[in-house]
């Protein structure tokens, strides 16, 4: 009997990530290749020209400022002349600038790289964790991103996937991701509220499930840009250095982006069993 086809789900968070896997009916974390559960999500370029990727990155931070970018989650896929991205900006101790189409890059060891490439290299160390785990090739997964993000930032997220070798099946939002760790294994319909209490925003969601159906019907979230924990033990916040950022546009904002897409509705995501539970 073949060995059925490994497929990892990952958490690609602010200050940290995490991959996980399905052993038994039974969601696993798969550790890092130090045996830790979680991944900073932190990449660098260090004094010596070697690219560094979670907890090596994260350690040397505070002698390479310059050189270690972090918090990527907060900026991908959003345009440069954008307020949030104008107000990060403030706070993060790399030099980040406009591309050619207005997207957003770092510049690392004198290279201008795409947010995409940077998210990449982390996916692609949680990669490596999840096939030495397996003890073969990974190559599909699933991974998850806040409700709140755009057509924009979830199609970001997807290529940084690719980059990184890997097909992603699907963009899943946190709080249903969640929702279906805390329901694995029960029968549940109602409404639950899902709070993340994240890294580098403070996200709340509510959702309806029905027959194994989910419906985000209500999420909100801060967003503001504060001081991520991901290099907390780094000097203060310096200036942005380098071209200067593009003046801020001026309009009226709700309480979302008004380019963001409404991704309230159906996941359309199912239990695990449901489906045979389900009537014809």
């Amino acid at each position: 009997m073949s060995e059925r086809e490994a497929v990892i789900g990952i958490d690609l968070g602010t200050t940290n990530s995490v991959v996980a896997t399905v052993q038994d009916d039974q969601p696993v974390v798969i550790p890092n290749r130090t045996g830790q559960n979680l991944t900073p999500s932190v990449v660098a370029i260090s004094k010596n020209g070697k690219q560094l990727v979670g907890q090596l990155a994260k350690r040397q931070a505070i002698t390479n400022p310059d050189g270690t970018v972090y918090a990527t989650k907060r900026l991908i896929g959003r345009k440069f002349s954008s307020d949030e991205v104008g107000e990060a900006i403030k706070v993060l101790s790399y030099q980040v600038v406009c591309g050619e189409h207005d997207d957003i890059r770092v510049r690392l060891a004198d290279k201008d790289i795409s947010l995409q490439e940077i998210s990449a290299k982390i996916l692609a160390e949680l990669k490596l964790d999840a096939e030495e785990h397996f003890g073969r090739p990974v190559d599909k997964a699933v991974v998850t991103v806040p409700a709140y993000f755009t057509d924009g930032q979830r199609k970001a997220t997807k290529d940084a996937g690719r980059i990184a070798g890997l097909d992603v099946l699907r963009i899943l939002n946190e709080p249903t991701a969640a929702a279906l760790a805390y329901g694995l294994g029960k029968s549940i319909n109602g409404k639950i509220a899902i709070f993340d209490l994240g890294g580098g925003t403070f996200d709340i969601s509510v959702l309806e499930i029905s027959k194994g159906v989910f419906q985000v019907i209500a999420r909100g979230a801060d967003r503001r840009p504060l001081r991520t924990d991901a290099l907390a033990d780094r000097p203060g916040p310096q200036g942005c250095q380098g071209p200067a950022r593009r003046p801020q546009r001026s309009h009226p904002r709700g309480r979302d982006d008004p380019d963001a897409a409404d991704h309230r509705g159906s996941e359309k995501v199912l239990w695990p069993g449901s489906e045979q539970r389900r009537s014809p």
